[in-house]
């Protein structure tokens, strides 16, 4: 792996400032994608510095697992991490550029035959994770980059990868989180559910029983943190 150096870097287009910088440009002679992990919190500058691998460390590893079970994500190409005194400041990930549309855009785009197609590509996607022991945490379709191989067959890659859950078996209680955090809702959620139901040809209805308790159990526990919240900025 060769090392990155923010010198080395021709910036050509940001694509976000404040808590990360993502940045399009040229490295070493290839089109890339920077990401810098900028803001930490105290716990985590200790945490990353002595007892955890960093995010982009995580993405780095992550992005050659993917590669390497077959599934699509940008080529991972660099990782680097910056310390004060032996603690950790920033780090950050370089992967190769690859352009089209994210999910999200796809799916406003499309008429409904061409959503249900989308979603079940998205299922798809997700429930081959799922068997290879692989779950995206950060699963909403803005990190899914619609492409077409030689062939003509679309695919996604996956894009901010650090929060893979790996090397257990996903559970379909699991996996149905997970569906939940995509951002389909509604009748697209039932498809979903749909698709990975008669994919894997099990009912799922024990299982979206659960998926809904739970849902009701953290929104329970959300407002409650909500309002002990504000019963301390009225004593404050």
């Amino acid at each position: 792996m060769t090392p990155f150096h923010f010198e080395d870097f021709r910036e050509a287009r940001v694509i976000k400032r404040g808590r990360n910088y993502v940045a399009i440009g040229d490295w070493l002679g290839r089109k890339v994608v920077v990401k810098q992990f900028r803001k930490a919190t105290w716990a985590n500058h200790l945490i990353y510095s002595f007892f955890r691998k960093t995010k982009a460390e995580r993405s780095y590893e992550n992005g050659r697992l993917l590669l390497s079970n077959g599934f699509d994500t940008p080529e991972p190409l660099a990782w680097s991490v910056r310390k004060s005194c032996g603690f950790y400041l920033d780090s950050v990930y370089v992967c190769a550029f690859i352009s089209g549309d994210t999910l999200k855009e796809a799916m406003e785009k499309a008429d409904a035959k061409r959503r249900a197609e989308l979603i079940s590509l998205y299922g798809k996607v997700m429930a081959d994770m799922a068997q290879k022991g692989i779950l995206l945490r950060d699963s909403n379709l803005g990190n899914f980059i619609l492409q077409t191989d030689e062939n003509g067959n679309e695919r996604l890659a996956l894009v901010d990868i650090n929060r893979l859950l790996k090397g257990k078996a996903v559970t379909p209680l699991a996996l149905l989180h997970a569906f939940g955090r995509s951002g389909f809702e509604g009748e697209e959620m039932e498809w979903l559910v749909a698709y990975y139901s008669q994919r894997e040809g099990r009912s799922m209805s024990g299982v979206m029983s659960r998926y809904l308790s739970d849902c009701r159990r953290r929104s329970l526990i959300r407002r409650m943190k909500h309002c002990l919240k504000g019963c301390r900025m009225w004593q404050i």
